[in-house]
C-alpha cells in the first residue's frame, strides 16, 4: 500500500505541476520543494479521512461471503493486486 500511495501521489503531482513547469512559471527545484511540502501536508491533514472513506464508505461487505468467496480469499487477492501494481 505504501508503494501505491507514493506512485499515486507522484502521478497527482505530475498532473498538478506539469503546466507550471511547462510554462516556466517556476523552476524544477522549486516545483519539487513545493510538491513535497503540499503532498506531505495533504497526507498528514487529510489522510485519515481518505482511509476512513476507503475502509468503510465505499461498499458494504458481507463478512462471510463476497461474490461467492470467503472474505479472507478476497483480502488475499486485494493484497496481491497491490503488490503487483506496485512492482509494475
Amino acid at each position: 500500500a505504501l508503494f501505491m500511495s507514493v506512485f499515486i501521489g507522484s502521478n497527482d503531482i505530475a498532473n498538478a505541476m506539469g503546466a507550471t513547469l511547462g510554462c516556466k512559471a517556476l523552476s524544477l527545484p522549486k516545483i519539487i520543494i513545493l510538491a513535497s511540502i503540499f503532498e506531505l501536508l495533504g497526507a498528514l491533514l487529510l489522510g485519515s479521512f481518505v482511509s476512513k472513506t476507503v475502509s468503510t464508505g465505499l461498499i458494504e461487505l458481507n463478512q462471510t461471503l463476497v461474490m461467492g468467496h470467503e472474505l479472507k480469499d478476497n483480502m488475499t487477492s486485494m493484497v496481491a493486486v497491490l503488490f503487483g501494481s506496485g512492482l509494475w
